[in-house]
């Protein structure tokens, strides 16, 4: 009897709590708390005491990094990475994996000739990719400024957001579109972009207390705009020469005026 009783607390209940702590972590229960004695033991228990415990501990770590990776992503974040070195075998391809998987998110977002940029509810710069960095270079925007969003809206003129821009944060709308102007810091020549801002999410009825996400896109519009200009100014220029003109005598003008460019298309 004597030697059933150590036989049982030596080697059938440690057994039995590794074997049910072993089920709870295949069923995705990761919250595994072995006792002290099993897991001190130098024998083939508390190795497989150990090992268990290693797993429980090193699953709650990846699960943990991911989570975080996944939650910076909806934040805008996409630059944040996790350190892949800290795992070993399939644990650090996994992590790996995601991170690789982010930077091919970035690589498309940056092969986008249309500028992109992810601010939070603080109107903070969470990411900004190659084209939007490269508005920041050209106009000499400073993003770490409070004002900064303000200051692009505004086409430079204020720091206060507009009613608009406000609506978007308090969850009154989801985005709106309009036409700026910014001046090139290094030359005072002229940009022209439309500029839309979204929400991408929070402020929501179901979600109060969520953070808002905004996604700011800037397409370059400047060479229509100048074509525009170009087209109404030759336009004008054309009806200036032409209005003195008697009727009989303009509209063979007006057919020799049109002329040079058909022969140069042509």
């Amino acid at each position: 009897i004597v030697f059933a009783i150590f036989f049982n607390n030596i080697l059938i209940v440690p057994l039995r709590r590794i074997t049910v702590s072993s089920r709870r972590l295949s069923r995705g229960d990761l919250n595994l708390s072995l006792p002290p004695r099993p897991l001190n033991r130098s024998d083939e228990i508390g190795q497989m005491a150990s090992a268990s415990q290693s797993v429980s501990t090193s699953v709650s770590g990846l699960l943990s990094d991911i989570g975080q990776l996944l939650g910076a992503a909806r934040d805008g974040n996409l630059a944040e990475r996790a350190d892949a070195s800290t795992y070993q075998g399939d644990y650090n391809l996994i992590i790996s994996g995601v991170n690789s998987t982010l930077d091919v998110m970035c690589h498309h977002f940056d092969a986008t000739p249309e500028a992109i940029a992810f601010l939070g509810s603080d109107k903070s710069l969470r990411y900004a990719n190659k084209a939007m960095k490269e508005v920041f270079e050209r106009h000499n925007l400073q993003p770490a400024s409070q004002d900064f969003l303000a200051h692009i809206i505004s086409s430079g003129n204020s720091t206060t957001l507009p009613k608009k821009a406000t609506a978007l944060l308090n969850g009154n709308a989801s985005s709106f579109t309009q036409d700026i102007i910014l001046k090139d810091a290094h030359s005072d020549e002229e940009y022209n972009y439309t500029l839309s801002l979204l929400r991408t999410h929070g402020a929501s009825k179901k979600n109060a207390d969520e953070d808002t996400g905004l996604m700011l896109m800037l397409n370059d519009v400047t060479n229509l705009v100048r074509a525009r200009t170009h087209a109404a100014q030759a336009s004008s220029d054309k009806s200036a020469l032409l209005s003195p003109i008697s009727p009989g005598t303009r509209t063979p003008t007006t057919t020799i005026i049109g002329l040079p460019p058909i022969a140069t298309q042509s």
